[in-house]
């Protein structure tokens, strides 16, 4: 096989250690379907989906049966080893959303007949049948169809995904994961991409929020400039699902980013897509003079440059590129070629290849 040769001029006289690793996780563009799971034999109308934080235990709400439903899965997160164990019986007349606070304690329905959120506390964690009724919030000032529900990493924020007005409306809660001290914050109007948005999660960090839509069947991906704050949201990149959804009512995201869930009411099925990922290896270089990368290294014709998961250098064509300071984009490619490309490094500036 031709090697394709990328010589790294190295200015550092000490040794520094660098990472590989291809940053595509929490990136939907990315995605690829790779697995099902059918809940029917658990209700008609399945509409919220959730996981618990280590991604063996999933939990679906049913509209018509009026309940939450947990599933075990072994291995974690793969939908397809998913078996039924145990469900409880909810207030509601249309649920349209679960959700739980971080330690599996607290779980929250949204019904949309009443415009409730109603909390349940649970004297087990992540056991839904151990899930005792205990406070409510009503939404009805801000929404009259709220469609999904989803809360802050700590529990300050509560973010409703309303189809009324096709906009994600924003609580904030003065006590933590008590959805009876949420006050209305702000909103976001999403209508010029969605008719009917249905679900919405939010990436770990708050940067990055996910919607789907029950009417045109894609999930919608927006970056927010600042974490948490939905009036900050901008349209970044659909995922068309309609080849697999059938009224897809929302969605779910593995704490790596990797693995994406969509529930679908439609034909009661759980779709499993995976966020292409590598896992970070090591590798260290030092030294000073020209270090040579070959393609048996893991660096290829069109690969991007990434310093702990930020792509940090760009090399367009062939010859030679100085950094003499940190830069970050998104989803720029360096350009190899069959000649060798000498990039010369400034001192904040680090060069490494990823698989």
């Amino acid at each position: 096989m031709k090697k394709t040769l990328i010589t790294i001029l190295l200015v550092l006289l000490v040794l520094l250690p660098f990472n590989f690793s291809k940053a595509l996780q929490w990136d939907i563009s990315t995605a690829t379907y790779i697995d099902v799971f059918d809940v029917s034999g658990q209700g008609t109308s399945p509409t919220g989906i959730f996981f618990n934080s280590d991604g063996t235990k999933m939990y679906v709400c049913d509209a018509g049966g009026k309940e939450v439903n947990q599933y075990a899965l072994s291995p974690a997160w793969d939908v397809s080893t998913a078996s039924y164990t145990t469900r409880i019986d909810v207030t509601g007349n249309i649920l349209r959303g679960v959700s739980f606070s971080s330690d599996g304690l607290k779980m929250y329905v949204l019904d949309q007949n009443s415009v409730y959120v109603r909390e349940y506390t649970l004297s087990t964690a992540w056991l839904v049948s151990s899930a005792s009724y205990s406070t409510f919030r009503d939404i009805s000032g801000s929404t009259s169809a709220p469609l999904g529900l989803t809360f802050k990493t700590d529990g300050t924020r509560m973010y409703i995904a309303d189809a009324s007005g096709k906009q994600i409306d924003q609580y904030n809660l003065s006590t933590a994961w008590l959805v009876s001290s949420a006050s209305y914050s702000t909103t976001i109007s999403v209508t010029a991409k969605s008719n009917d948005p249905s679900g919405i999660y939010f990436k770990s960090d708050g940067t990055e929020m996910y919607i789907t839509d029950t009417d045109d069947q894609n999930l919608y991906q927006y970056s927010l400039s600042s974490a948490w704050a939905v009036n900050t949201a901008s349209y970044t990149r659909t995922l068309d699902t309609s080849a697999k959804a059938n009224i897809e009512q929302d969605l779910f995201i593995s704490s790596d980013g990797v693995n994406l869930f969509i529930i679908n009411s439609g034909d009661q099925k759980v779709n499993q897509y995976e966020m292409e990922y590598v896992e970070p290896d090591s590798c260290t270089y030092g030294g000073s003079g020209n270090y040579t990368v070959q393609e048996g290294d893991n660096c290829y014709y069109g690969d991007d440059l990434y310093i702990n998961g930020s792509l940090d250098i760009i090399a367009s064509t062939t010859g030679a590129f100085n950094c003499n300071s940190v830069i970050s984009f998104d989803d720029i490619n360096m350009r190899v070629d069959n000649d060798p490309v000498t990039i010369n490094q400034g001192p904040n500036c680090k060069l490494i290849n990823r698989d």
